[in-house]
């Protein structure tokens, strides 16, 4: 009879530590699972930090730049010419307005140069844009580099656009292009329309 006792505690035991085995395992699955969506919501967590750092890079890398537009002023003959504003704290470099003069009908880049902060710079020279009535309807583009080296084109727009070294020039001119093709194709479609009656 002892042989038949120890023979039932020994399958008692091994069915404890079977059904012991299995809870652990259980356990340790049920850990493993919320470990696991732990580390998924880390990752999320630190993916949407990395996404907000990189914003903040880019707004600091545009903060400048950002300050920097093309403005409107009327020179000493009443003609609206267009001019550039940095209302950054620091210079910008290289400044250089395109725009499109009326008479002759031609593209024309105007170096400016250094415009140090706070300065208005306007081009008082630049007669065929103030032919127009509208100053928001001037064809300009604006092209210079920030105090961190940046090269930016600015349009009319407002749309601001980062260019490597060397391309903002053919950048300009296309887009001074489109402007007045722009203005063509409205010219023509004001004028080829009947009247409302």
């Amino acid at each position: 009879m002892s042989s038949d006792l120890s023979a039932e505690i020994t399958a008692i035991a091994t069915v404890a530590l079977a059904v012991f085995a299995l809870a652990a395992a259980i356990l340790a699955t049920l850990a493993f699972l919320k470990q696991s969506r732990e580390v998924r919501i880390l990752e999320q967590q630190m993916q949407a930090q990395q996404g907000l750092l990189a914003r903040e890079a880019l707004e600091r890398h545009r903060a400048q730049a950002a300050r920097v537009f093309i403005g409107s002023t009327l020179n000493n003959q009443n003609l609206w010419v267009p001019s550039v504003v940095n209302s950054s704290s620091l210079p910008v470099y290289d400044a250089r307005l395109w725009y499109y003069d009326l008479f002759p009908d031609r593209k024309i880049r105007h170096d400016i140069g250094v415009v140090l902060p706070g300065e208005t710079h306007s081009l008082v020279d630049a007669q065929g844009t103030g032919d127009i009535s509208n100053p928001a309807d001037m064809e300009v583009v604006l092209i210079f580099r920030d105090a961190a080296g940046a090269t930016w084109m600015r349009q009319r727009d407002g749309t601001l656009t980062e260019h490597p070294p060397g391309e903002p020039d053919k950048a300009a001119s296309a887009a001074i292009d489109a402007l007045a093709i722009g203005r063509d194709f409205r010219k023509a479609r004001t004028t080829t329309q009947p009247p409302v009656t």
